[in-house]
């Protein structure tokens, strides 16, 4: 090698000289690496900076700008000359005028459908039902409200008025059903009556041997009073032959098949048959002692001695 050449100590100087030359050259490539990288995080900072800058600078501007748009709507609906209204009655008022006073389409068609829709303003307080009502609306509107409680009362009672003669009208000229000689499908054609009670009405009567009286429909099974009476004016009961039950022939067991007949009382009518012999009338079985007058004179009309 060209290092061997060279005596002892001169290779040593050599060897120390290389070494610092190439210290020298990797302190300068450092160097100047590390300035291009510091360079270029500078520029990512102050990039972003300018970034953040130009954010808050658009920010602050969109906040001033709706605060102040914010402050100013807030200011003109608190304006006095928002609403201008006078005394009114809610239940009469017009979308008109009610617009004139400074409500919205909106909130003047909200008020008009709710009346449409059946409602009332019976008290101030009931204009809080409405959707479009605010609390501030409420407080500059419900000084103003005037509501009539005379004629409030007497529209109630037009209206029932109305109503009942209405109801008289249909019944008059609703067709009057014979109890006895309806079968199921005449039946429903009662104003009231489905196919449900059409059914139980017929097979009742059928168990009876015939309806005797309007006011047997109370026994019907699930019958109720309004129910009752509304269907009382449409039926009637003509000259009807009731099928009855021979007392002198029949056994417990037809006599109990009645409705108005338990098995206690079937039995006393057969012993008594057995004791005091064939019953000559009707009132004979009146002798025996568990048969009360209310039941006798329920039971009378299905009952024979021959």
């Amino acid at each position: 090698m060209l290092l061997n050449k060279f005596q002892p100590q001169h290779q040593k100087g050599i060897l120390l000289l290389s070494g610092m030359i190439i210290g020298v050259v990797a302190f300068l490539i450092a160097v100047i690496i590390g300035y291009h990288l510091a360079k270029k995080d500078n520029v990512s900072l102050l990039e972003k900076e300018d970034d953040i800058s130009s954010q808050n600078k658009y920010s602050a501007k969109y906040y001033e700008e709706n605060t102040s748009k914010k402050r100013y709507n807030h200011s003109s609906y608190k304006n006095n000359n928002y609403y201008s209204f006078k005394s009114f009655n809610p239940n009469t008022i017009s979308k008109e005028e009610l617009i004139r006073f400074g409500l919205s389409e909106k909130q003047a068609n909200n008020i008009i459908h709710y009346r449409q829709a059946g409602g009332t303003f019976r008290r101030v307080e009931d204009l809080k039902k409405l959707y479009c009502m605010s609390d501030y609306l409420y407080s500059r509107m419900s000084p103003y409200v005037v509501i009539n409680q005379k004629q409030l009362s007497l529209n109630k009672q037009s209206i029932q008025n109305n109503h009942q003669t209405l109801i008289d009208n249909h019944t008059s000229t609703t067709h009057i059903i014979d109890l006895n000689s309806a079968d199921t499908i005449d039946l429903q054609t009662i104003n009231g009556v489905g196919p449900k009670y059409s059914s139980r009405i017929y097979k009742y009567g059928k168990k009876l041997g015939g309806y005797v009286s309007v006011e047997q429909l109370r026994e019907v099974w699930g019958m109720t009073e309004e129910l009752y009476n509304k269907i009382k004016k449409q039926v009637t009961i003509r000259p009807f032959i009731t099928r009855k039950v021979n007392i002198n022939s029949m056994n417990i067991k037809v006599l109990t098949s009645h409705p108005y007949i338990d098995y206690y009382l079937a039995k006393e009518i057969i012993m008594s048959h057995k004791s005091e012999g064939d019953y000559k009338k009707i009132d004979d079985i009146k002798r025996i002692h568990i048969l009360d007058d209310n039941t006798f004179n329920k039971i009378k009309p299905y009952l024979a001695v021959k």
